[in-house]
């Protein structure tokens, strides 16, 4: 059949009608999968966590230095120290007899000869720069020739850092200090009859020592120290140099 002519021009205009609907139609659906794409080709930014102003970094630095130091301090805890040396002392008076004290028939002097020291003690670092215990100490003289002389008893120990403030090597020299009480006697030495007796005597002693070798929790180093005893019956002065160890728990 022929259509007119005026239906062939109204069909030739409808075509690219249809033809430009159907592509609007299809144009949003396709621009949503392109997105759809990207967004799963391109993954999203990381998050940033905002920095902290230098002043907080700078706060937080101290606090942990400052906690290291606290940890780890230069004395610290429970203390055992020991010592050991030698030097010169003399003894010198009389038997402990009321009878005999004071007369030159039973005064007795062996002379200055050497003789060695030992010490043991117990105690606390108190600070870093102060410690304190108890303890022992005793010597002899043992190069005598026909007498035996010793000394010893129980003391308080101190000891002092007093440059400990000006750090480096200064804060391992120190000055110690030992008060107690004793005894002190001198016997022939074939025979237990005492030729100079204390009976209970003070005892007082002192002197500069350096503490600067370490190893592990033990600090030690040499010492010189002057050590008195006294009492009715007996004077007897010595000077010693040696070496001390001390284990610090707390380091």
């Amino acid at each position: 059949m022929l259509l007119p002519s005026f239906a062939r021009g109204r069909s030739r205009l409808v075509a690219p009608l249809f033809a430009a609907l159907a592509v609007a139609l299809a144009a949003p659906a396709s621009a949503q999968e392109a997105k759809q794409t990207v967004a799963k080709v391109v993954p999203p930014p990381p998050e940033t966590k905002p920095e902290a102003p230098p002043l907080v970094v700078a706060r937080e630095a101290g606090l942990a230095s400052s906690a290291v130091i606290q940890e780890r301090p230069y004395r610290s805890g429970f203390v055992v120290g020991l010592s050991i040396g030698t030097g010169v002392a003399s003894f010198a008076g009389y038997p402990n007899d009321s009878r005999k004290i004071g007369l030159l028939s039973h005064y007795t002097e062996t002379g200055a000869s050497i003789g060695g020291v030992g010490a043991l003690w117990f105690g606390g670092a108190l600070s870093e720069w102060f410690t304190f215990g108890i303890g022992f100490i005793g010597g002899s003289m043992p190069l005598l020739t026909d007498q035996k002389a010793s000394a010893g008893g129980l003391i308080f120990h101190m000891e002092a850092y007093p440059l400990f403030s000006l750090r480096k090597r200064w804060r391992d020299l120190g000055v110690m200090f030992d008060a107690g009480t004793g005894s002190a006697t001198v016997t022939p030495k074939d025979s237990d009859t005492k030729l100079i007796d204390s009976g209970s005597a003070s005892m007082i002693g002192g002197g500069p020592f350096y503490e600067g070798f370490k190893l592990w929790k033990l600090k030690g180093g040499p010492f010189l120290v002057g050590n008195y005893m006294w009492s009715d019956s007996v004077r007897r002065p010595a000077l010693f140099i040696g070496w001390r160890t001390s284990l610090y728990t707390g380091i």
